[in-house]
């Protein structure tokens, strides 16, 4: 239901789907989180991916490169090249490496 949400400009309707779960004692996955940084990239809200990071890394999740290649492929879509070339320098700074899907 997340990821139908995240993937349907509805990531509010998401977010509020994993505040419900916390409520209820479940604890959000990486994939989880991942659904949600993906929705609010792809609508270019950068305010609710940098809540969203916290939040993960309070949960005890940290970003994985799915996460920073939904980040990057966010700010690409919304024509922040800049900030996605930045983006990209953070995920290599965290000792990630991009996969296929982050270079295309």
């Amino acid at each position: 239901m997340i990821s139908g949400y995240a993937n349907n400009s509805q990531s509010d309707e998401a977010l509020s789907l994993v505040k419900d779960m916390k409520l209820l004692g479940i604890r959000p996955d990486i994939i989880t989180w991942n659904a949600l940084i993906a929705g609010f990239s792809h609508i270019g809200n950068e305010e609710k991916v940098s809540e969203i990071l916290e939040m993960m890394c309070l949960d005890g999740h940290k970003p994985d490169v799915v996460s920073w290649t939904s980040i990057i492929s966010g700010l690409v879509h919304n024509l922040q090249n800049e900030k996605a070339l930045n983006a990209f320098k953070q995920m290599l700074t965290h000792g990630l490496y991009p996969n296929s899907a982050t270079i295309t």
